[in-house]
């Protein structure tokens, strides 16, 4: 395994490893401060290029090592353009893999169908985002299959309430932090 930029992607694989080793299906990422470096504010007016840029490598690499590995990886956020987030992952991934990323914003629908409430974190997305993969991949995801990463430590703790894996992003994430990461899951 090679590095980019300095950083070494062999401690990303081995956590999408122990991701494996652990039963884990479902690979969730939160998209403000986690998959990309700042805040969009749940509206992006500044274009796709320019809010792909804030893509962090690890997160990307985290990624594309899982979608090979066999996880289903989607997006779960607040943000409101799911259509940004899905042209931003064909900018920031190949498209092999970019095609099999989920997206969950807060839609219409989903506020609708499901209701929004912050102090349910992440449930409503994921709950979607299972019913998708049921009915797309005829697959049933128990609730401890399911890991999610995010920066708001609220929601970090919801999804363990709901009996999912759950790993808080730390502000300056890098490709070092995963091997804290595959550390935990190994030791719980």
């Amino acid at each position: 395994m090679t590095t980019v930029d300095g950083c070494d992607r062999r401690k990303v694989y081995a956590f999408v490893t122990a991701l494996v080793k652990k039963g884990i299906k479902v690979l969730a990422l939160d998209f403000d401060l986690t998959l990309i470096s700042i805040h969009s504010g749940g509206v992006w007016r500044e274009g796709t290029e320019k809010l792909a840029s804030h893509v962090r490598p690890c997160m990307a690499d985290l990624i594309e090592i899982a979608v090979d590995h066999g996880l289903n990886v989607c997006v779960v956020t607040f943000h409101r353009q799911s259509w940004l987030i899905r042209d931003l992952l064909k900018i920031a991934l190949s498209k092999k893999v970019a095609g099999k990323v989920l997206v969950q914003g807060n839609s219409v629908d989903l506020m609708q169908r499901q209701g929004v409430d912050e102090f349910m974190g992440k449930e409503a997305h994921l709950i979607t985002v299972l019913n998708e993969i049921y009915t797309k991949r005829h697959t049933v995801i128990k609730p401890e299959e399911v890991i999610l990463l995010d920066d708001d430590e609220k929601n970090v703790h919801t999804a363990i309430t709901f009996n999912h894996w759950a790993v808080l992003i730390p502000e300056d994430v890098t490709h070092d932090s995963f091997e804290g990461f595959t550390r935990m899951l190994l030791v719980t």
